[in-house]
């Protein structure tokens, strides 16, 4: 079959080169398709369902709404957890599915079985509702609201009203998730002595209220050929609108609601606080669409933000504090730098062992295209591009079976000339080529295979490890599939039609060395096979030893540029405490001269889908690039540095991490 191949290759070179155009053509685009990130996305395939239950305490909301929404969740199709949370006002119930789930099925069943258990939760309390369909790892941009005029409340306004509806019509934004809970409210605070003296009831003040604050359509009224609309506007708009509903008349006098409580605007009980820089700010965290191209929907997020900005009153400033688009700028120059630079060594040494400069550059072709071929497999099997992933390609694997094929077409070619005495025509060139990848297409073939068989095991991973490993397995064994196509295809059109005739293989003082010395080496191996035997028994059994001592990790930390610390406090924390602290912390991590701002969000955002008590707090802080850095500093000699001055804080302890190393290991996150 590899003998059919290679001759339907040399016959039909044209075909070959325009299957190879059209690689480099999909490739490319494939390219600016391929979803890209920072590290793989290795969260479970979940659904959140979180109901707010006003003011209950936390064994009211475990008894009365998360167990009854917990067992009615029992039995459904895929399914392999399902936890909760209680806690202040929320309940929260975490559906994980299995991973071959489809996202939108599993929220459809979840949706069914909700719709069952609704009735028999208590009333007065949000209906149960779904979390965004997102990630772990889909907080991707994050920026901030400041005015020195306005109020906490006054900003979230401006961010529900404004902001947010615009930056949900982008495309891949599953969720605008505001940090501070200051949401407006119009309170009414009634008096009990003053309903005693009138003998009302609480009760007649509500039913007041919401019989009163409604419009009313009554029809339409025809006149003069024209249909007129009639209706009753009753809606309450200002504070002194609801304090003028009346309650109830006594003897001909409206009592109203001005008259037994004071209506004013307010907050309700805080749960979440943002802050940043030392002083209170309202942070906003912007969601990506699970699946979707994180720096792709980074970027288009940011061009919306300048947009916005145009549209805030002066005194408001919105900043960008994290956009996770330059994290994955920064990964992806990173692999393709370490790419290029293993691209120009290979060449290099191509170069010196070869010792033809027109075979190099044919097998330094099959490295990106290769490379090419891989980013299809990954388009098309929806394989994210990372370091894990681009980052695990060997280039010498890449070229093996093209530097095979190569030099023994180089050889042939030399042997043929020598052979015949002059130069040799087109037709002698592609018989030579065609002899040489003949000998030695099997053993090639074979050669490859192999080092792809090597990877199928971490395919059959699962969990944690195989979202993790599975990438970067199927990358290189694409890239693998790939070269060896190559390598049985193009590379011998390109050695008939880029190795002349006059090709011959000159001396290789390199290869000379290097075949002197293992020649050597060879002839004492086979003379002291005992000696050789034994030392390789000993080398393995100190290696065995060794390994047993050898510390271990899942995997390497990456250096996102920045960090997060996560102060704690006691559990009974108030909002006002927190407050006090976090700035105070704020205050100190500014002090150190790598740090370029700080900002963090305590408790519990508006969509809970990162639930806790205001004793957590996340604390994101923004470092300057590293050559900024004084010199001599580095970062761990920064952790120290902040660890010392935040402890000069009391009343804390503090946790440090990265922004998407906290997401991975979970901390205190459901």
């Amino acid at each position: 079959m590899l003998e059919r191949i290679l001759q339907f290759s040399l016959a039909q070179r044209f075909l070959v080169l325009v299957a190879a155009a059209l690689v480099v053509g999909i490739g490319l685009v494939s390219w600016q398709q391929l979803t890209l990130d920072a590290v793989p996305d290795i969260t479970t395939n979940q659904v959140a369902i979180n109901t707010e239950t006003g003011g209950m305490s936390p064994e009211e909301v475990e008894k009365l709404v998360t167990f009854p929404i917990e067992t009615s969740l029992g039995g459904i199709p895929g399914v392999e957890q399902v936890r909760s949370l209680s806690q202040y006002a929320l309940s929260q119930v975490i559906v994980t599915f299995r991973d071959d789930v489809d996202t939108y099925f599993a929220r459809n069943l979840v949706s069914e079985r909700l719709n069952s258990v609704k009735e028999s939760l208590p009333s007065g309390i949000e209906s149960p509702q779904l979390g965004p369909v997102s990630t772990g790892l889909g907080e991707i941009y994050m920026y901030a609201l400041e005015s020195e005029k306005r109020s906490p409340m006054d900003l979230r306004t401006l961010q529900d009203w404004t902001i947010a509806p615009q930056l949900r019509t982008v495309a891949g934004v599953a969720e605008v998730n505001a940090a501070d809970g200051s949401v407006k409210q119009y309170q009414v605070v009634i008096d009990p002595s003053k309903l005693t003296a009138r003998g009302i009831a609480i009760d007649e003040v509500i039913t007041a209220l919401q019989r009163n604050n409604q419009n009313a359509g009554g029809g339409v009224l025809e006149r003069n050929g024209e249909r007129l609309l009639v209706r009753s506007v009753g809606m309450a708009t200002t504070t002194d609108d609801i304090g003028k509903i009346v309650i109830k008349s006594e003897a001909g006098i409206p009592l109203l609601v001005r008259d037994v409580a004071t209506v004013r605007l307010g907050i309700p009980v805080l749960t979440g606080i943002s802050t940043k820089d030392g002083r209170e700010a309202m942070t906003v965290t912007v969601m990506m669409l699970k699946g979707a191209n994180g720096r792709t929907v980074a970027n288009a997020v940011d061009a919306k933000i300048k947009e916005i900005r145009a549209q805030l009153p002066p005194d408001v400033t919105l900043t960008t504090v994290y956009n996770r688009s330059e994290l994955v700028g920064e990964s992806v120059h990173t692999v393709e730098k370490s790419l290029i630079e293993g691209g120009v060594l290979v060449i290099a040494v191509l170069l010196l062992l070869l010792g033809n400069l027109r075979g190099a550059v044919i097998v330094a072709l099959a490295i990106p295209l290769s490379m090419l071929f891989a980013i299809i497999g990954m388009n098309r099997f929806g394989i994210s591009g990372n370091l894990m992933s681009l980052g695990a390609i060997d280039f010498g694997l890449i070229v093996d079976g093209a530097v095979v094929m190569i030099e023994n077409a180089v050889r042939r070619l030399s042997e043929a000339r020598e052979h015949k005495g002059s130069k040799l025509d087109r037709a002698e060139v592609r018989h030579s080529v065609w002899e040489s990848c003949r000998e030695v297409a099997k053993p090639t073939a074979f050669a490859v295979t192999i080092i792809t068989v090597v990877y199928l095991p971490i395919l059959a991973l699962e969990g944690t490890e195989g979202k993790m490993f599975k990438p970067m397995a199927f990358t290189v064994v694409f890239a693998l599939i790939g070269a060896l196509i190559l390598t049985m295809t193009l590379i011998p059109v390109l050695a008939s039609m880029i190795l002349s005739g006059d090709t011959k293989e000159g001396r290789n003082r390199i290869m000379e060395l290097l075949t002197r010395v293992y020649t050597g080496v060879l002839d004492f191996a086979l003379r002291r096979r005992a000696v050789v035997t034994g030392v390789a028994v000993g080398i393995l059994a100190v290696a065995g030893l060794l390994f047993t001592r050898l510390g271990s990790e899942f995997i390497p930390q990456l250096d996102e540029g920045s960090l997060v610390i996560q102060p704690v406090r006691v559990r009974t924390v108030d909002a006002e405490q927190t407050v006090n602290l976090v700035t105070a912390f704020e205050k100190k991590v500014l002090e150190v001269p790598e740090v370029t701002t700080v900002f963090s969000r305590s408790g519990t955002p508006e969509v809970a889908t990162d639930p806790m008590p205001l004793s957590l707090t996340d604390s994101f802080v923004m470092l300057k690039p590293r050559h900024e850095w004084r010199p001599g500093m580095t970062k761990e000699r920064l952790i120290e540095e902040l660890t010392a001055k935040v402890n000069e804080v009391p009343g804390q302890g503090y946790n440090f991490s990265q922004p998407i190393q906290m997401r991975r290991e979970g901390g205190h996150r459901n």
